[in-house]
């Protein structure tokens, strides 16, 4: 809903207090009374402007930096607040911390593992992961993405696919190879110059778009068949990045406290290759999904691992209930919500 549409609801004595609410700058952003809007955003092309626009009014509203007539005049503002204020209350209840004050610093960047560093009582920090459109970390996409994957793998994959697939799509897209030196160099970052016609391309023809796409697959697949993931560099990167860490989620206005089992983060053994994936078994019995891709069009940028928990499909968990005696839920997340409560693996 944008600023018009808004002030529809209201008298026009009203919208010429609402018109004179200004901004403030939080984090290097621009906040004004229409950017809480960006909760309700769905335009996935942006979504990680948005994300970033919804870090910064959490850290905002967290240090009061909000003008109370925002609050005033829009429930959507106050539905907000008191969302954040109830995932912190139940971050607290989970630590056995008596809530008294809240200060958020927002972190950026690739060396930091986590969103907001948050102060409890001037004492406790605590680091946590915000995600956007889910209740709890499982049904994210993923909880880590780290970059450079080569760095976990027995195969350079950015030389590999150099050297077998990147020919096809210059090709098809009559476009000249990129200086492999240069390639190699700025490959691991989210806006490559070296590949700029590619990505000009990619976005505007619709048949070059399909065609990275089917190169992309096929690569990703042919790679999974034969390289190797070094577990223990992969255990020891989850390790020192995630633990200690609590995720706020959103999902249709309302905020959820979550956290993962650390367990999850130290891998016994690849199970199971898949066409992107390497399924890999951990210490714990649960399993992890860890999926090679490129972040910024395919075949083209930034490649790197999405990485989450692999949970079982619905006929899986039900016979695991069964297993154990516990009469299984209509709804997988309901069926995994039960298994949780009865500290069953799955």
């Amino acid at each position: 809903m944008n600023m018009i549409s808004t002030l529809k609801a209201y008298s026009p004595r009203t919208i010429l207090k609402i018109l004179d609410l200004g901004s403030i700058c939080h984090n290097k952003r621009s906040i004004n009374y229409d950017s809480i809007d960006a909760f309700a955003a769905e335009n996935r092309s942006k979504n990680d402007d948005n994300n970033k626009l919804r870090e910064s009014i959490i850290g905002a509203i967290i240090n009061n930096l909000i003008p109370e007539s925002y609050y005033t005049h829009s429930e959507k503002w106050r539905k907000i607040k008191s969302g954040i204020y109830i995932f912190i209350d139940q971050l607290c209840e989970k630590r056995n911390i008596t809530f008294d004050t809240c200060v958020c610093v927002q972190k950026a960047g690739r060396n930091n593992h986590y969103d907001l560093d948050l102060t409890i009582n001037g004492i406790e920090k605590v680091n946590v992961e915000f995600k956007y459109g889910v209740d709890r970390v499982n049904d994210a996409p993923q909880f880590v993405s780290p970059t450079k994957p080569s760095q976990f793998l027995n195969v350079n994959f950015d030389n590999w696919f150099y050297e077998n697939h990147l020919s096809k799509i210059a090709e098809y897209g009559n476009l000249e190879m990129p200086d492999k030196d240069v390639y190699l160099k700025t490959i691991n970052n989210n806006v490559v110059k070296c590949m700029t016609q590619y990505k000009e391309k990619y976005d505007t023809n619709k048949e070059f778009n399909k065609f990275c796409k089917k190169i992309d697959k096929l690569a990703i697949k042919e790679f999974n068949s034969f390289a190797m993931l070094d577990i223990e560099k992969m255990s020891t990167y989850l390790l020192k990045t995630q633990s200690m860490k609590d995720y706020m989620c959103y999902k249709n206005g309302s905020f959820y406290h979550d956290q993962i089992n650390e367990s999850l983060y130290n891998i016994t053994a690849v199970v199971k290759r898949e066409p992107t994936n390497f399924i890999c078994d951990t210490v714990s019995g649960m399993k992890l999904e860890i999926k090679l891709r490129f972040k910024n069009g395919c075949g083209l940028q930034f490649p790197a691992f999405q990485i989450k928990r692999k949970i079982p499909g619905v006929k899986e968990l039900r016979a695991i209930c069964g297993e154990n005696d516990i009469t299984a839920p209509k709804l997988k997340k309901n069926i995994c919500k039960t298994l949780d409560e009865n500290n069953i693996i799955y």
